[in-house]
């Protein structure tokens, strides 16, 4: 984890003139939080601001701002705690990058915080975003790089064929399903139950996935650090596993969205699709963004029993219905870093 470069430090005058433009929109919690913390208070700023990440209604707060705050005020350790937990959070902490800086300005802070090692999937994203606005798009293919960012395997474990863990697992997302939480429209997810904390249960078929899942995933991560890829040194080298079950009969779907808290994310198929249109995984460009399909990794993917798709957390993907009976069941896992 990097420190809070002094190099993004802009005139005190010139965050302050943003802070009071952007009042109406800062949450009010956040704005007491970085208040008590500024006047030294660390236990009461610390226990705020955590519980306002924690609500995920942070992604336009001026996080990079307050610490720019923070450390212009002589508070350098209150502000590396402060740029570690809202890391830890997936908010972005470039301060540089909201209304009151150019295109340019932002992609060079951004450029600026990932080469010290100040970096989360919200930031690429929105990185992307601005490259993207400027028209460098050589830049935005060897980010995505589907060559060596997106990967596909057969997924089996050590005491069952690809074909035997996909039937345990279908089995037991199967048993889960009438207790799962019902989401109709929550975050990116549409008409599907949820399995929470599938890693975490305390079932033989669970153990299994996750021992497989765990063995890829550091195959997949350890391959990508060791890459030429420009974000290749930000690949964390301490991380957890965190899945959760996806359940859907015909009419369930995700809209477009990546994972703000992972690094790498993946979803693995107990189940095969029967023929039809419907239920495919879509990676690529982010709706409004400029440039074309093949230079954001544009691909369809539809899902067969044992396939496991490992990926960044900053793809931007989404599904499609089924649109007619019949069941979609998955494994979404988040590949979460640990400072």
């Amino acid at each position: 984890m990097g420190e809070l470069p002094r190099t993004t430090l802009v005139p005190f005058r010139t965050l302050d003139y943003a802070l009071t433009s952007l009042s109406a929109n800062e949450d009010a919690g956040l704005k007491k939080a970085i208040t008590l913390l500024l006047r030294g208070d660390l236990e009461g700023g610390f226990s705020l601001y955590r519980a306002c990440l924690a609500g995920g209604r942070v992604a336009d707060q001026p996080i990079g701002a307050h610490l720019i705050l923070l450390q212009q005020a002589g508070h350098d350790e209150t502000a590396r705690r402060l740029l570690k937990l809202a890391l830890h959070h997936g908010v972005n902490v470039a301060a540089r990058a909201g209304w009151f800086s150019s295109e340019r300005e932002a992609a060079a802070e951004y450029e600026q915080l990932f080469a010290q090692g100040i970096a989360n999937s919200r930031m690429v994203s929105e990185h992307l975003r601005v490259l993207a606005k400027l028209g460098q798009f050589t830049e935005i293919r060897e980010i995505i790089d589907p060559d060596q960012c997106l990967r596909m395997v057969q997924l089996k474990s050590r005491h069952s064929s690809v074909a035997g863990l996909a039937a345990a697992v279908e089995q037991l997302l199967i048993e889960l399903e009438p207790t799962a939480e019902k989401l109709e429209a929550v975050k990116s997810v549409r008409k599907m139950r949820k399995v929470k904390h599938l890693s975490e249960l305390d079932d033989h078929r669970s153990v299994k996935l996750t021992k497989a899942l765990n063995y890829q995933a550091e195959r997949y991560l350890n391959d990508w650090r060791r890459s030429h890829h420009p974000l290749a040194h930000l690949v964390p080298t301490r991380w957890r596993l965190h899945a959760w079950g996806l359940i859907s009969r015909g009419d369930g779907y995700n809209m477009p969205h990546f994972h703000h808290k992972g690094w790498a994310t993946g979803v693995y198929y107990p189940t095969t699709l029967e023929d039809g249109e419907g239920g495919e995984l879509f990676i690529g460009r982010p709706a409004g963004v400029p440039g074309n399909d093949s230079d954001w990794g544009a691909m369809r993917i539809r899902p067969r029993a044992g396939l496991l798709v490992l990926m960044p957390s900053y793809y931007m993907h989404w599904t499609v219905p089924l649109e007619r009976p019949g069941l979609r069941a998955s494994v979404a896992f988040d590949l979460l870093p640990e400072a």
